[in-house]
């Protein structure tokens, strides 16, 4: 289809979107602000563009989207820790946000998406099939705060050959 749609300066407390499926050409969100809560459920974001989307002071609830192909021009996630959302959706977002070498963000929803997994984990019993991928997460939680501190792998790099040479 050759249809366009394009939502542009809207500035309102709830966006709710519910069951999108998109045969447009494409979708833009021009200059777009939500102030209090952000739930989008069963949406594909095919070919959407954001451009100047504001979710700072939003709680963000995504559940069963797809941005496969969208782009992520300029959205303000304000803290992505306080984002509801499954460990796949994180996985995509960090996979968008590194498509544009945007690394800082990618590096925070990978964050999220080990802590998703992480979270997963720990609801299943300690003796399960699973006990390796607990000491894996909790030694790169501990080593690098999954990749959020660049600091921490420096220490304990700077740990380890202290503690080789002395011995």
């Amino acid at each position: 289809s050759e249809s366009k749609i394009l939502f542009e300066h809207i500035e309102c407390r709830n966006f709710k979107l519910n069951k999108l499926s998109q045969d447009s050409k494409y979708i833009q969100f021009n200059h777009i602000s939500i102030l209090e809560n952000f739930v989008v459920n069963k949406a594909e974001f095919r070919n959407t563009y954001f451009n100047d989307f504001n979710l700072t002071n939003s709680l963000i609830h995504i559940d069963k989207v797809s941005f496969i192909d969208s782009h992520l021009n300029s959205i303000s996630w304000g803290n992505i820790s306080r984002i509801q959302a499954g460990r796949d959706i994180f996985r995509e977002l960090k996979h968008i946000y590194d498509e544009h070498a945007n690394y800082i963000d990618a590096n925070n929803f990978f964050s999220m998406e080990m802590e998703a997994y992480k979270n997963e984990l720990d609801n299943k019993k300690i003796f399960s099939n699973h006990w390796q991928e607990k000491i894996v997460f909790f030694m790169n939680k501990k080593i690098s705060n999954f990749s959020q501190s660049w600091f921490l792998p420096i220490l304990w790099i700077l740990i380890t050959n202290v503690s080789f040479f002395t011995y």
